[in-house]
């Protein structure tokens, strides 16, 4: 059935190209086939000066040693008796006592984060440069943060059923009330009525009920249950009517345990939440992040050398030089007016696996396009069979088109 399918539409574009008398199959060149590394590389030949090379280098699909050579380029700063280099000496010095003064190390981290700039340099380089007040800057970043442990207790929210959810803040309140370990994360459930908001400001609430369900991220053993974890015998009162609240509440949490013995989602959901990051960064912390965004952009600008020197960029270079010579929607370039003239027709496959880059290459290739203009824009892709995700893919921009919208092009 498959290749029937495939003849049938065969055909149907052999008939399409009699019909209008394209003659591919005598002159294929009209259909203009290529990657879309090799689209940025002839955009940028086509305007050296603007994208901002001189002679064309060549493209090497190896550039590990020019990496090596430019993060080694950057450290050699810390010797320098030069007062221009103080400020970056001091983000070296910083980060090398973070690495334990190994200068190795850290040269070979910094190649590594060269070789995928282009995941990373739009997102830093507004910081380093940026005309934003620091403090600002600083929490534009912490929000990605906070975004991250919103996402993760949201799953975590949306694995519980409604059952879980009314029976839990009861008996973590109990626990909280009961424990012997004052010192325990269940104290923070203290008077909990309800299950907390699914957001980062109520991250500690969320650890504390992990920490009641689980232990060395399994699920708690229903034996494990006692005074230590805030469930007392009734041997621990007198009273008989907290006697039986005890061993009511003791009974709710192991047959609790005993219904969520099967379920590895939640559980797996529960375990993450040990592992995300604080929230906010303390400044000793965020003095090396800084440090780490001044050392990277100088990185870039000593890669930038060694390319120069040596005659030959990476894949990455050139379509981050092919953005340059497109300019933007404000103010295109000739380059970009041109194109605009010249394409009618475009489509990309497999467009689950576009980055961000190439998206907004498609955007700015396409911004002139008006409704009616017989312009036809056409995108393949299944995001389920997204597999680049090293090279910064996003399913997201996928969706996104599905909705309708590429840039300013009505799908």
């Amino acid at each position: 059935d498959y290749d029937k399918k495939t003849w049938q539409l065969a055909r149907a574009a052999l008939h399409q190209d009699v019909q209008l008398d394209w003659q591919l199959l005598v002159n294929p060149g009209r259909l203009r086939i290529q990657t879309i590394d090799s689209l940025s590389q002839s955009l940028a030949r086509q305007m050296p000066l603007l994208s901002q090379f001189g002679a064309m280098p060549s493209v090497t699909e190896d550039a590990s040693d020019m990496y090596q050579q430019a993060a080694l380029s950057v450290l050699e700063q810390l010797e320098s008796s030069h007062p221009a280099y103080n400020e970056i000496a001091d983000h070296i010095a910083r980060l090398l006592s973070h690495r334990d003064n190994r200068m190795d190390e850290l040269q070979v981290l910094i190649a590594d984060m060269l070789a995928r700039r282009d995941q990373w340099m739009r997102h830093i380089v507004r910081h380093v440069h940026g005309a934003e007040d620091a403090i600002i800057r600083r929490r534009e970043i912490e929000q990605v943060l906070q975004r991250m442990i919103d996402a993760a207790l949201v799953d975590v929210e949306q694995a519980m059923t409604a059952d879980i959810k009314a029976e839990l803040p009861t008996l973590a309140a109990f626990a909280a009330e009961h424990g012997t370990n004052r010192n325990a994360s269940i104290t923070s459930c203290a008077g909990m009525q309800i299950m907390p908001a699914a957001q980062y400001s109520d991250i500690e609430q969320w650890i504390a009920l992990s920490d009641l369900l689980l232990t060395s991220g399994q699920w708690r053993k229903p034996a494990g249950i006692n005074i230590k974890l805030g469930f007392p015998t009734e041997k621990a009162s007198s009273d008989p009517l907290q006697q039986q609240l005890f061993k009511e509440k003791k009974e709710s949490m192991k047959t609790l345990l005993e219904d969520l013995a099967g379920n590895d989602d939640l559980r797996l959901k529960l375990a993450a939440l040990k592992k995300l990051p604080a929230a906010t960064y303390a400044d000793d912390e965020w003095q090396l992040v800084d440090s780490l965004f001044q050392l990277l952009v100088n990185a870039v600008g000593h890669l930038q050398l060694v390319f120069a020197q040596r005659g030959e960029v990476d894949f990455s270079e050139m379509a981050i030089r092919a953005d340059q010579a497109l300019g933007d929607e404000q103010m295109p370039t000739d380059l970009s007016l041109r194109l605009d003239y010249q394409i009618k027709h475009l489509l990309v496959d497999e467009f689950q696996d576009t980055s961000q880059n190439q998206y907004a290459l498609f955007c700015k290739l396409t911004a002139g396009w008006t409704p009616g203009d017989q312009r036809t824009l056409f995108l393949v892709g299944d995001p389920m069979q997204s597999i680049y995700r090293f090279r910064e893919a996003e399913v997201g921009l996928f969706l996104q088109a599905w909705e309708g919208w590429l840039g300013n092009v009505q799908l």
